[in-house]
């Protein structure tokens, strides 16, 4: 499988994500930058992570250097990707190569939160789920846990979906910051 068709143009790439009602995934990269050529060749063709973007995403591939975009973005290493919305509000940024299986997570996390920003909870929920269920070992999963009680209660106004936010890291992730974060629903 080949990587995504990247986008090249800016403000093509964010007039398509607004019609289109997706996230961008921005790619700010660099021709020589060893960790951009293998996620080149290893993590953007996997399948798990061209079914994401490609069903769900906008992809924009921007040389690191681009003035104004990468001092916007804060672009200080490369790759760094970015999840944006449609309007360019940042919503996760990420530094260094990342395997596919971490990557996978890491854009679903990023859906949710788009998702979360259009104030389309189940959606969230829906994204969230699968970082946790899918992907319980990886990097974005505690913070999935947390965003899905903030998701939950969102929808339905129920404190039980933060305490069990709560109950689930302190169980699973209790070394995370998200376990510190959901502290204050531990008595709901």
């Amino acid at each position: 499988m080949n990587s995504p068709e990247w986008n090249v143009n800016w403000r093509a790439a964010f007039e398509w994500a607004q019609q289109a009602g997706r996230p961008v995934l921005i790619d700010f990269h660099l021709p020589e930058c060893v960790g951009c050529r293998m996620m080149e060749a290893e993590t953007f063709p996997d399948r798990d992570v061209r079914a994401t973007i490609d069903g769900h995403m906008t992809p924009l591939r921007v040389h690191a250097d681009a003035l104004p975009h990468s001092e916007d973005y804060g672009v200080r290493w490369t790759p760094w990707l970015v999840v944006a919305a449609a309007d360019g509000r940042q919503l996760q940024a990420a530094a260094g190569f990342q395997p596919a299986a971490e990557l996978t997570p890491w854009l679903l996390l990023g859906l949710a939160k788009f998702e979360m920003l259009e104030r389309r909870w189940l959606g969230a929920l829906n994204h969230l789920e699968r970082v946790i269920s899918l992907h319980p070992k990886s990097a974005a999963a505690a913070e999935a846990v947390f965003l899905r009680g903030v998701a939950g209660y969102r929808q339905s106004a129920q404190a039980l979906h933060l305490k069990s936010a709560y109950r689930k890291l302190t169980e699973e992730y209790p070394t995370s910051v998200w376990a510190g974060r959901a502290r204050p629903y531990k008595n709901f």
